[in-house]
Parts: structure tokens; sequence; C-alpha cells
């Protein structure tokens, strides 16, 4: 198991490196596209910029901070979690929790969550970084823990799924997916909707599960294993699954972005996709960072393409983020792009460093207004406002 993660990171830091080492053949990675030329139609200002730690530094980890009342909430590769206030950047508090965190960071239920490399869950009190309690579970945390009142929802890369208490990490349920022996260095976060659990996983399938028990409600398969290369056999639902109106949207490698009923898992829409980020939602648009790093709109409704920017083929571009009337990737070089949400054109352009951006984007309301919020791989977290 743990050779074929480690392969499977490969190919996302070597576009298809991966398939390279296999076969020994020529590596066909594609090569970064250079950067377009256009007048630029938005502002964009800096309010604050903060070094948060050591970010998730050479590791290929995806640590994506979490946003609350006003506050942000880092962890980085070493251990280091701290809270900085969104109108100015200030740290609030900081936590050194001496163990390797491979996860995004969580809140829910007034608790910071975050996972490490040993399969360990904390759960530190989000008013002072003070530890509440560690679960051991079975293997590593790559995406950030969901949290309830009573329940915290944890997806490990072994293919289990597991509610704890969230008075002090007691497992209440545990979910066992098989799973392929080859897949992606990435993990689907778990959604917690009316009373229901949903994630997906490295076979294809998204399940929706009882949040109490965890009892088994519905499956649906969004991708199915094609070709005899084992690249093109994965089929990882890595993208956070979300949910508008009673309708989830769910995206995998090598297959579909997809539009189900909440309540059934029936599939509404299915549209050719081959993602390992995570989806946004913005108005009447479902917007993917393909695998090519291509930026696609799709119809919420239809899953039909309103527009596809592939400018940025190849620059390693982050999942999206939609504020107001943009869409916003960072990219490998450190450029943050600003898209037009209705065409995809470029409207805007920043550089915030020269470190990676691989964390989606994080959009939060700073008083009256919506700020993003973006976490470069040297732990550099700044906020960037738009303006006409």
């Amino acid at each position: 198991m743990r050779r074929a993660l480690i392969l499977a990171a490969m190919l996302l830091l070597g576009g298809c490196g991966l398939e390279r080492w296999i076969s020994g053949g020529k590596s066909n990675a594609i090569p970064p596209s250079p950067l377009v030329q256009f007048k630029p139609t938005i502002t964009i200002r800096r309010l604050w910029s903060v070094n948060t730690g050591a970010g998730a530094g050479s590791k290929y980890l995806t640590l994506m901070p979490a946003a609350k009342h006003g506050i942000l909430f880092v962890s980085d590769h070493k251990g280091h979690v701290g809270a900085y206030a969104a109108s100015s950047g200030k740290r609030l508090w900081h936590t050194n929790l001496k163990a390797p965190l491979t996860g995004a960071t969580g809140y829910g239920a007034g608790m910071v969550l975050v996972g490490t490399v040993k399969g360990q869950v904390m759960a530190l009190n989000a008013a002072d970084g003070k530890r509440l309690w560690m679960a051991q579970l079975s293997s590593e945390v790559l995406a950030p823990p969901a949290a309830t009142t009573g329940m915290v929802l944890v997806q490990t890369i072994d293919g289990k799924l597991s509610a704890l208490s969230a008075k002090d990490g007691g497992v209440l349920w545990v979910q066992h997916h098989t799973l392929p022996s080859l897949m992606l260095y990435a993990s689907s976060r778990p959604l917690i909707d009316r009373g229901r659990v949903l994630s997906g996983f490295a076979n294809g399938y998204v399940y929706a599960a009882n949040l109490i028990n965890g009892a088994p409600l519905w499956e649906t398969r969004i991708a199915r294993p094609h070709g005899s290369d084992a690249i093109k056999r994965l089929v990882d639902v890595d993208a956070w699954p979300i949910e508008r109106s009673g309708v989830v949207y769910a995206a995998s490698y090598e297959g579909n972005a997809v539009a189900m009923r909440a309540r059934s898992g029936r599939v509404l829409w299915s549209t050719p996709v081959s993602t390992y980020r995570n989806l946004a939602l913005g108005h009447n648009s479902l917007f993917v960072s393909d695998a090519r790093s291509d930026v696609i709109a799709l119809d919420r409704v239809t899953g039909t393409v309103v527009w596809k920017q592939t400018a940025l083929t190849g620059r390693k571009i982050s999942a999206p983020a939609v504020i107001g009337n943009e869409v916003v990737v960072g990219d490998y070089a450190g450029y943050v792009h600003w898209l037009a949400r209705t065409s995809g054109a470029f409207v805007a352009r920043d550089r915030i460093g020269d470190s990676p951006i691989r964390a989606q984007p994080l959009v939060a309301r700073v008083g009256s207004a919506e700020v993003l919020f973006v976490l470069n791989q040297g732990g550099q977290l700044t906020a960037l406002s738009p303006s006409s």
C-alpha cells in the first residue's frame, strides 16, 4: 500500500512522471504554458501577508487553512498550528504539536482538527490552541476532518471512514472500503449533510452513510477503470464533495464530474472530467481545475461545458475558488490568476512569492466584504481583495 501511494504521488508531482517510471519510456509530462499577456480589468489589493511557519515545504501535501468567525487556522508539516485574525493577519495563538502533520486543517464544534503521518487525529481548542484529545487511527489523514455537534468524521488513506466522539476522540463507528492497489496520494474530505455523511474513495465510488451509526444509505459509482495502462485505470474520487440545495457535486480522476441527489445518490448528470483537485460552486456554474491544469466551468443544472480556459495548461494549478465575479487559481510558480466567472477570460494576475500554490484559495467574509486567502507551500498566508 505504501509503495502504491508513493508512486502515485510521483504522478501528481510530475504530470505523467509515474507512467514513465512504470514503463521505462519517455516522459510525456505536459510542459507549463507561458504566461499570457492581457490587459487587467480589475485591481487586486494585498491587504496583508504573514509567514505562518514551514508550510508543506518540499513534501507533497496540500495544507489548506480553515476559517471561522473571522479567524484563520493554519498548520504546517512540522506540527505547528496557529490562529490568525482574518482582518489583519495578527497571530492570536500558536501551538507546536511536535508531530508531522499531513492533512489540511479542519474546524468544527469549537475545535481545530489536524491529522498526522502516523494516523493520529488531534483536536485543539479553537479559542486558545490547547490540545483537547488525540485519537489513533489506522493510516495517514490527508484530508481535514469534518465535525458536527458531538462527532468528528475522518477519512484515512487506507479506505476507512471513522466517526469519533467530539468529547474525547473515542471511536463511535468505522466504515471499511476496498481500494485498488495503486491510487493517488490524496483523499476526500467527508461531507456532513442532514444526518448523512458522504465521501469519495479511490475505487471510483461516492458513499453515503447514516451519520449516527455508519449504516450504508447508498453508493454511486462515478468512474470506472478503463484501458490497460496503470495510470489510466486510476479513478480516485479525491475532490471533496460539496452540496447545494439537495444536490451533491463530486468528481474523479480519469472519470467524471457528476451531480447527484443527496438523498438517494441518483445521478442527475455526468460529464467527462479528470481531476484530483477540489471543486467550487459559483452562481450557476461548477468550476473544475482538471488534471491538465485547464479551468472548466460546467452548468450546474445540465453539466454542459460553459467555458474552458486552456492558457494555464501544465502550470500545476490549485483547485479553484469563487469570489464575487471572479474564479481564482494559484500555480506552481506562485502566481494567482483571476478569471472572469462568466467567460474564463483573464482579468488580473498577482504573484505572492515563488513558492508553489497547491492549496485551494479560501474565501471568507471579513466585515461586509469577501476576502481571498492564499497559502503557499512555503507557509506564506496572503489576504487579497479585488476591486473594479
